[in-house]
């Protein structure tokens, strides 16, 4: 099981939303990605969280910077929209790109993405969140709900070229009360690429209860708050 850093950024900070929402400051993102490279990452998600509403264009320069500084694979998101801008950051040092929001607007961008950098190179990010009986992906931050079941979405999403899904729960999303394994038991199945799980991380004991394990695990506030390190979560047994 590999375990992913994920820092979430904005104006150039390192912040954790609690459910996507109320971002907290939490360090600069060069410090933290050296920190938990050297600390056992096995890979290292950047998302620009506000990059879909404001276009800011920093990352670039970090990614450029610190993809010279950490050698393990890193996955960029957050705002990218074309097969310009994904080609513009696997330039400057990214290795994956993630995508949400975008492959409601564009369904045509996960194909094309996949043909042009490979499927390897391309994750979907999903925003699963549960309402009534049913989980539903969302988009922008959680807030607004695309009607679009997360079972049929991981399927179309992997169908249309993805290589890896990235499933994060928002209603543990930052809450350091353990993953949702209601979530992942619900899916795990029918992911026929590697799955990434998200959201909640608390103590290595939590993954006992997963069906599986899965093929990776994206951890922040865990790793933010020193709850614990990459090397300890891969040393679990």
């Amino acid at each position: 099981m590999r375990v992913i850093a994920r820092l979430d950024l904005k104006q150039e900070y390192v912040i954790k939303p609690i459910q996507f929402e109320g971002l907290r400051k939490v360090g600069k993102p060069d410090n933290l990605a050296k920190k938990y490279y050297k600390s056992g990452a096995d890979e290292l998600i950047l998302i620009n969280v506000v990059n879909t509403l404001y276009r800011t264009s920093w990352i670039e320069k970090f990614v450029s910077t610190i993809s010279k500084e950490i050698f393990i694979p890193i996955t960029v998101g957050g705002g990218i929209t074309s097969v310009q801008q994904a080609a513009k950051f696997f330039q400057y040092g990214a290795d994956k790109i993630a995508l949400c929001s975008a492959l409601f607007e564009d369904k045509l961008l996960l194909k094309n993405l996949s043909k042009e950098f490979g499927s390897q190179s391309v994750v979907a990010s999903i925003q699963a969140n549960k309402v009534g009986d049913n989980w539903y992906a969302f988009k922008e931050m959680a807030r607004v709900n695309t009607k679009k079941k997360v079972f049929d979405w991981i399927k179309e999403c992997i169908d249309n070229g993805a290589g890896e899904i990235l499933l994060t729960s928002v209603r543990r999303d930052g809450l350091m009360k353990g993953l949702d394994i209601e979530m992942f038991n619900e899916f795990c199945d029918i992911c026929s690429v590697p799955l990434i799980i998200s959201g909640g991380f608390k103590e290595i004991q939590n993954l006992k209860s997963l069906k599986k394990m899965p093929d990776a695990i994206s951890v922040s506030s865990a790793l933010h708050f020193d709850k614990t390190t990459p090397q300890k979560i891969k040393n679990y047994e």
